[in-house]
């Protein structure tokens, strides 16, 4: 049993909120074989502290990646550097998928991942007059004009993608026939759920990651007999979408303060 969870932000919950919540978790799912959480996890100055307690609280594999939420005040660098820190100070209880090898889950099925991020390629892209709080308070982008802005959104978000081909391939050239796949940013315009519906040309250029879906549809055409299993977040809200006859992208949703499971998998039965 692996339980999925994401944008749980648990910088929203009161002190030492996130040490309850794995608690909770321990408490209400006592099989569970780890967790795994597809970002949005905290803010850069209190990923630690968050990520440490939960594991702490919860006593399983915690497997996460990033999310953009992860990157307040902070940047990508210590974002990065935070991660690798806490796979360390846990003893890999909680690892970060994104520099992770392939997981085994049980015989024939893996957990890879990669943070991505939104790369302004669907909707109206440049001409969105959508303004994120993140280029205001991650300092990667912090002061920056709306071209140049752009540029580096779409180079952070190519070389997301290039990684995670590269984890997606490794896995299946090891002979794995299913793989799960965690990331943050939906990778397809159809995954991308917000309030029952896909979201509208205004907020898809920063609610998805076209060059992630590339990537994805890639793999699974390299690779059909396999299946790819995808969890991601960011939109907040729940959807599933069948992005090639062996790949099923399911997207969670999720509330502010109100940090939930969003899905109890069963490894060798994925919906």
């Amino acid at each position: 049993m692996l339980l999925w969870l994401t944008d749980i932000h648990l910088n929203f919950l009161p002190s030492f909120g996130a040490l309850a919540f794995g608690e909770h978790l321990i408490k209400s799912y006592p099989d569970a074989q780890g967790a795994i959480i597809t970002g949005d996890i905290s803010v850069a100055t209190m990923l630690d502290m968050h990520l440490g307690d939960l594991t702490m609280g919860f006593g399983k594999p915690v497997w996460f990646v990033l999310g953009n939420h992860d990157l307040y005040y902070g940047n990508a660098y210590e974002a990065a550097y935070i991660a690798r820190r806490i796979t360390s100070k846990t003893e890999g209880l909680a690892i970060w998928l994104t520099e992770a090898k392939p997981i085994e889950l049980a015989p024939g099925v893996t957990l890879v991942g990669n943070d991505g991020w939104y790369d302004g390629r669907f909707g109206l892209g440049k001409a969105s007059n959508v303004e994120l709080t993140d280029w205001e308070v991650i300092g990667d982008f912090r002061g920056r004009p709306k071209d140049e802005l752009l540029r580096l959104i779409r180079n952070m978000a190519d070389a997301k993608a290039r990684e995670a081909y590269k984890s997606l391939r490794r896995a299946l050239e090891a002979g794995y026939q299913t793989v799960i796949f965690a990331t943050h940013v939906s990778p397809f315009k159809e995954s991308t759920w917000h309030n029952g519906k896909i979201s509208d040309d205004n907020w898809l250029p920063w609610f998805s990651s076209k060059v992630m879906g590339a990537c994805l549809l890639k793999v699974a055409k390299e690779f059909p007999k396999t299946r790819i299993i995808t969890l991601c977040g960011h939109s907040h809200s729940r959807g599933r979408y069948e992005a090639a006859p062996n790949m099923t992208v399911l997207t969670g949703r999720a509330d502010y303060g109100v940090p939930i499971v969003e899905m109890v998998l069963d490894p060798l039965n994925l919906p």
